[in-house]
């Protein structure tokens, strides 16, 4: 299914506001035009989802509470991004991806590692770092960037064989 008629599909779900089946696969590009409407349009799904957090703290050990607040930190609360309004995070497919994985309970290494990333990344911004200091201090320690860029790698090559 191409994502253009994805827009009018409803997507499955288990009758408790989680995906269980999207158009778009881990194969695509990831920061292509089409995952980042893709991400666009799952960050705003995941806005009004409930029971993800519930799924993602069993699947990984981590309070309800702590993915609460993580889900609020990357999804629901807008941030100073440096420009002149309050902002939401941009959305990403890799995080997208990484996200749905913690919620099905099939999670990847980088995907733990973006829960320790947003972690230290909240908590430093509470201190009164920038979001781009923030972010920079935090990928010495946890670089979900460059982990998640490499699961995409050898997604492309398993493709190519």
């Amino acid at each position: 299914m191409k994502f253009n008629k994805w827009d009018n599909v409803v997507v499955e779900t288990e009758g408790n506001d989680i995906i269980r089946s999207v158009a778009v696969s881990g194969a695509r590009k990831p920061d292509g035009k089409v995952t980042r409407e893709h991400a666009k349009k799952y960050y705003d799904l995941v806005r009004s989802m409930s029971a993800d957090v519930s799924k993602i703290a069993n699947t990984i050990g981590y309070s309800e509470e702590q993915i609460q607040e993580i889900k609020n930190f990357m999804f629901m609360d807008k941030h100073d991004l440096g420009g002149t309004d309050l902002e939401y995070f941009e959305p990403d497919y890799m995080t997208e991806e990484s996200w749905k994985r913690l919620i099905q309970g099939n999670p990847q290494s980088h995907d733990l590692t973006l829960i320790k990333y947003e972690i230290m990344e909240k908590e430093l911004m509470k201190e009164g770092y920038s979001q781009r200091e923030a972010r920079n201090i935090t990928s010495k320690t946890y670089n979900y960037s460059d982990e998640a860029s490499k699961f995409y790698d050898k997604i492309k090559e398993y493709k190519k064989e």
